[in-house]
């Protein structure tokens, strides 16, 4: 296991930690909401890096699966919590409730649950994207006087714009390099951790910029 995987969990568990000691009655529910989603995500990060040889087959992909869903609906209800628009609002409503059938037909019907979905990061990825940048528009254009330091929804959405603005093209065809250009997916491996390991650095200094009320 490379040093990346280490420094990796290792910023997602400040993450976590972090998110969890600013957890109060007071912190926004979509803030309430990455904070709770990310304990999660670790485990599944340290059940693939540690425990790979206790799960059956050594197939971490159904969890990989299933947190893909986790987490594109719990980015959703967070930017749609935080945009202004009512029509961006709504499409986000929709999308909530139609990603949970996308992501069922693809998993179930297209794809097998213990294979890779670069359909399901394809697109719940660029959606992502799409409510990051409107709400970073919208932050950056407002007319209010907002402190970007102690803003902590900026710096997730600019953690979020960073992460799948580079996975998404990588992951998207992740299926079609893993069978044709093998020896690839060991750099772009490495791009995917470094990546992740910004995500969750900026997460965490969000959580510590976030002022208490």
């Amino acid at each position: 296991m490379s040093i990346l995987t280490y420094i990796y969990i290792t910023t997602l568990f400040t993450a976590v930690v972090t998110g969890l000691l600013k957890f109060s009655n007071n912190l926004p529910i979509h803030l309430k909401g990455i904070v709770l989603m990310m304990p999660y995500v670790l485990l599944v990060e340290i059940g693939a890096a540690f425990f790979r040889n206790l799960i059956n087959g050594k197939n971490v992909l159904p969890q990989y699966n299933i947190v893909l869903l986790t987490e594109f609906l719990v980015y959703a209800y967070f930017f749609k919590e935080i945009i202004i628009s009512a029509w961006i609002k709504n499409i986000i409503t929709f999308f909530m409730i139609l990603f949970p059938v996308f992501w069922y037909i693809s998993v179930f019907f297209i794809f097998k649950i213990t294979e890779w979905n670069s359909y399901i990061f394809l697109v719940g990825g660029a959606f992502t994207i799409i409510w990051a940048l409107i709400y970073c528009y919208q932050l950056l254009t407002s007319i209010e006087n907002v402190s970007l330091h102690h803003c902590s929804e900026f710096w997730i959405a600019l953690g979020i714009i960073i992460f799948y603005s580079c996975q998404v093209p990588f992951m998207g065809i992740y299926n079609f390099l893993i069978v044709n250009y093998p020896t690839l997916i060991i750099n772009f491996q490495i791009g995917l951790q470094v990546s992740n390991i910004i995500m969750y650095a900026l997460f965490t200094y969000a959580f510590y910029a976030k002022r208490s009320l």
